[in-house]
C-alpha cells in the first residue's frame, strides 16, 4: 500500500480531507462573503462610484444598488458555470489537469480582482475567480469521494 507523507489508511484520509476539501469550501466561502462588506467603504466606493449605495439618494440609490447586486451576485454565476464547464472539462483533462487549471485560474482571476480599477474589471475578474472555484469544488470533491474506502 502506498503511502503520502508516512500516512496510510485512516490517518491518510484524514490528511486527504484536511489539505484538499477543506481549503476548496474555505475559499469558495471567502470569495462569496468577500464583496459584500467592503462595499461600504469609502475607498472602494470611491473608486467604484457606480455602486456606491451610502452617498447617493433615491433614483440614482436605487440604480447603484441593482449595479452593487450584480457585481457581487457574479460570483454565483461563475461559480455554476465553473461546476457545469467541469462535466465536459473534467472528462477531458481528468481530476489533475482539472485542478491545475482551475488553481492557475483562481490565482489569475484573484489577481485581476485585487487591481481592478473599473467596474467591469471587477466583475469580469470575479466571475472567472469564482468559475475556478466552482471548477476546484466540484473536481475535488469528487476526488475525495472515489478515494473513500467502502466501509461495508
Amino acid at each position: 500500500m502506498k503511502s503520502l507523507l508516512g500516512k496510510r489508511g485512516e490517518a491518510l484520509q484524514s490528511l486527504m480531507n484536511f489539505l484538499v476539501v477543506v481549503p476548496v469550501f474555505l475559499a469558495m466561502g471567502f470569495s462569496l462573503s468577500f464583496l459584500g462588506g467592503v462595499t461600504r467603504y469609502k475607498t472602494f466606493y470611491t473608486l467604484f462610484p457606480e455602486i456606491d449605495t451610502v452617498t447617493t439618494t433615491g433614483a440614482q440609490k436605487s440604480h447603484n444598488s441593482l449595479i452593487q447586486g450584480t457585481s457581487v451576485s457574479s460570483l454565483n454565476l461563475g461559480a455554476a458555470m465553473g461546476c457545469l464547464s467541469t462535466m465536459y472539462l473534467g472528462n477531458k483533462l481528468g481530476r489533475r489537469r482539472t485542478v491545475m487549471l482551475g488553481a492557475i485560474i483562481a490565482l489569475v482571476g484573484t489577481a485581476l480582482q485585487c487591481s481592478a480599477f473599473s467596474l467591469a474589471q471587477l466583475i469580469v475578474s470575479r466571475r472567472e475567480s469564482a468559475e475556478s472555484t466552482g471548477r476546484l469544488g466540484r473536481t475535488r470533491s469528487d476526488s475525495q469521494w472515489c478515494s473513500v474506502r467502502d466501509s461495508v
